[in-house]
């Protein structure tokens, strides 16, 4: 073998197999190839002659505006703005708008247990005394019994808080608006863009519309509704008790054309599952508190808070030619018609009802050739 393939050099030859149906099939085949390969490129990967980055490097900051009426007491009510209702003030790449809450002012004293406990009911101190580090328990239970109200008693932060029962939130934070900034960085191209118009006058009357204005970063909350779900009784439903929206950004950057089509495009899904279908542990909530003292007594203000989770998820893309990717693709396109005429080649010469004629002449050796080419002269002479 190693001799052969030093000594013996190949060139190769083509051999003409004159048949019509044969030829037929083989350009219909690499006519097929070749225009699935076109069209391939062109519709299914228009990025066939440009050098694809997908490694954004993105933060986004987020603010709501508006303010809405909480009524307290009689013919009062109590103006509640961003700076109550967004819990906590700062998130990464997400935001919490409260919508409803349940508020409990409570001191550190003693106390007995609530009444929607069940664990908590008694006749005798030994009755508590064997509950007293059970984890569904409000506080620390002391071992004694009030037998008067027939409930445990604990030491902790009094009254216990009662909120199975959820106000109705007010519709007015459906006018809010959501305001998103969003910072992205294509590395690879040196390209920095932001989802917030230069011009401030546009920021000013802007509002998102999915057909008239899908550029503007400024969304109100009842269209966001609107949007992720269309039923109305499942959007008073997470204003009472909550939920969860995910908005995703995705940007598209062709550098080929002007930066002014660089441009986001916006998409909603809510997360959460409907209330129809969820029976437990429905919607979105948690509690806070705020502490303060007051004679040397310790008081708080237990806040459970309902509201819509909005989380920002940022994708995308940027294009540039390139010259390699281009001769690349190109070179895929050619290799597999080679491919079809390497594979008709082998159906041809060994498959074909003509394969034993024609084999031979595929392959001939020179100096074999040669000699008996001399020998046949001297027979000849």
């Amino acid at each position: 073998m190693l001799r052969s393939c030093i000594s013996n050099y190949k060139i190769p030859k083509v051999v003409i197999i004159r048949s019509i149906p044969f030829t037929l099939v083989c350009r219909f085949v690499q006519c097929i190839i070749l225009l699935y390969g076109i069209l391939y490129l062109i519709f299914t990967y228009p990025t066939w002659y440009q050098e694809v980055n997908e490694s954004i490097a993105s933060t986004v900051i987020a603010n709501i505006k508006g303010i809405y009426y909480n009524p307290i007491e009689q013919n009062q009510s109590l103006i509640i703005d961003n700076a109550d209702y967004i819990v906590p003030s700062q998130e990464k790449d997400a935001l919490f708008l409260m919508t409803n809450s349940i508020q409990t002012v409570q001191e550190y004293k003693r106390c007995s247990e609530s009444f929607r406990a069940r664990q908590g009911m008694c006749v005798n101190d030994s009755q508590c005394q064997l509950k007293m580090s059970l984890p569904s328990n409000n506080g620390k239970w002391t071992g004694r019994c009030l037998k008067e109200i027939g409930r445990c008693e604990l030491e902790g932060w009094c009254p216990v808080p009662d909120d199975y029962i959820t106000p109705t939130p007010s519709r007015d934070a459906l006018n809010f608006s959501l305001f998103i900034k969003n910072f992205i960085e294509f590395k690879r191209f040196n390209l920095i863009k932001t989802n917030s118009a230069t011009n401030s006058s546009y920021l000013k009357v802007c509002n998102y519309d999915p057909i008239k204005d899908k550029t503007c970063p400024i969304f109100r909350l009842g269209t966001l509704l609107d949007m992720v779900e269309p039923d109305l009784h499942e959007q008073m439903n997470m204003l009472t008790y909550g939920g969860v929206i995910l908005i995703n950004i995705h940007w598209t950057c062709n550098l080929d054309r002007s930066l002014d089509q660089c441009i986001p495009h916006y998409s909603f899904r809510r997360l959460d599952p409907p209330f129809k279908q969820a029976k437990y542990l429905f919607g979105y909530n948690f509690r806070f508190a705020s502490h303060w003292k007051h004679e040397n007594r310790s008081f708080r203000t237990l806040t459970k808070a309902y509201g819509i989770r909005f989380i920002f998820s940022v994708s995308g893309n940027a294009a540039r030619f390139n010259l390699i990717v281009l001769i690349f693709n190109i070179g895929l396109l050619i290799g597999a018609i080679c491919l079809i005429t390497f594979i008709f080649d082998i159906i041809g010469l060994h498959i074909y009802c003509h394969s034993a004629v024609d084999r031979p002449q595929k392959s001939q050796d020179v100096v074999e050739e040669s000699k008996r080419n001399n020998e046949q002269a001297q027979l000849t002479e």
